[in-house]
C-alpha cells in the first residue's frame, strides 16, 4: 500500500491574514507553475494578475492590474504570458533579469559580439564604457519604439492578429499555444527575443 502525501496549496481554512483571506480571489480563470515553489493566477472578475508563493501560509501579491478579464496565463523561461482576452492581446512580462541583454554585466568580447550583431555604430577599438553605452542606447530606443514597461505587463507584437486570445500554455521554452474565441482557432505562436524585448510569430 503506497503511503499519502498531503501538500495544502492554499490554506485559506486554516490560518488566514490580509494576502490570502477570502475575496482576494473573485474569480479566478487561471494558473500556472513559475519558479521557486510559486503560482501565476489570473482573476477575470478584478482583471488583475497575481503571484502566490506557496509557503505556510501562502502570500499572495498582486502583480499587475492592467488586464481586462484575462483568461489564461503561463509561465516559460523567466517570462509570464496572459492571454489578455478583454484587450485583444498576449501580454507578458519579464521575472527575471536575465531574460534580456544586460550590457553592464557583460564581457569585453561578449559587448563586441553583441553591438556587431544589430550593426550599432561604434569606434574603432571602443572600450567597455563606450560598448556598454551603445547597446544601453540601442535596447532604450528598442523599448521607447514598442512603449516597453520593466514594471508592468507588455503587449506581445504579433504578425497575425489573435483577436480574443482564451488559453494559452507553453509548449517550449519559445513556443506557445493560444486558443482564439473569435476565430475557433489554436494558434502556434514562435517567441522571438531581440535582447531588448519579445516578439510572436503565428501560425494556425
Amino acid at each position: 500500500q503506497i503511503p499519502r502525501l498531503v501538500q495544502t496549496v492554499i490554506p485559506e481554512p486554516f490560518r488566514l491574514y490580509k494576502g490570502n483571506s477570502k475575496g482576494v480571489l473573485v474569480n479566478p480563470t487561471g494558473i500556472c507553475i513559475a519558479d521557486h515553489g510559486s503560482l501565476f493566477i489570473t482573476d477575470n472578475k478584478t482583471s488583475c494578475l497575481f503571484l502566490a508563493r506557496l509557503h505556510y501560509p501562502v502570500e499572495i501579491t498582486e502583480v499587475s492590474r492592467s488586464l481586462r478579464s484575462p483568461n489564461g496565463v503561463t509561465y516559460a523561461n523567466g517570462v509570464v504570458f496572459v492571454a489578455d482576452t478583454g484587450n485583444g492581446r498576449l501580454a507578458y512580462k519579464a521575472t527575471l533579469p536575465s531574460v534580456f541583454i544586460e550590457p553592464k554585466k557583460m564581457r569585453i568580447d561578449e559587448l563586441r559580439i553583441q553591438v556587431e550583431e544589430r550593426n550599432i555604430p561604434t569606434v574603432a577599438e571602443a572600450r567597455k564604457k563606450e560598448l556598454v553605452g551603445a547597446l544601453s542606447k540601442w535596447i532604450s530606443a528598442q523599448r521607447k519604439a514598442v512603449k516597453y514597461s520593466a514594471t508592468d505587463l507588455n503587449t506581445l507584437p504579433l504578425d497575425k492578429e489573435i483577436a480574443f486570445p482564451l488559453a494559452v500554455t507553453a509548449a517550449a521554452t519559445d513556443m506557445l499555444m493560444v486558443t482564439d474565441g473569435h476565430s475557433h482557432c489554436v494558434f502556434q505562436v514562435t517567441i522571438s527575443n531581440d535582447g531588448a524585448c519579445l516578439i510572436g510569430t503565428v501560425t494556425q
